[in-house]
């Protein structure tokens, strides 16, 4: 989701949409005893200049993204169910790693999905 905190275009939350999003289509795929190779591909375009945020009112804008298009690195998911979240990480950080961050705020020290900490 993006959308305008005080003049700067934000993507808010899209990590949370993402492993959500990836544990539906698990779900839908067992279902139907489907159990493929899958390939995620995540591209962002347009997002120059743009912050993230970790919600509507936790938001980085003092680092904003780098580039116009940002590739991030491809997950092969060999089979499912599989650590959805842990799976995901490298390509969470090479978001924030495009304005700055070392990483996502939302895992822990230990490498945890841990969303929605605070004091990061």
């Amino acid at each position: 989701m993006v959308m305008d905190v005080n003049g700067t275009p934000t993507i808010v939350s899209y990590e949370d949409t993402l492993v959500s999003a990836v544990d539906r289509y698990h779900s839908a795929l067992a279902a139907v005893d489907v159990h493929p190779r899958i390939v995620l591909i995540l591209t962002f375009t347009g997002v120059k200049g743009a912050a993230l945020a970790r919600s509507r009112r936790y938001a980085y804008d003092e680092q904003l993204i780098d580039r116009d298009i940002l590739i991030l690195p491809d997950v092969l998911v060999n089979e499912l169910p599989t650590d959805v979240p842990k799976m995901l990480r490298p390509v969470f950080d090479a978001v924030w790693n495009a304005c700055g961050i070392a990483g996502s705020p939302d895992y822990d020290e230990s490498g945890n999905w841990a969303p929605g900490r605070r004091g990061v």
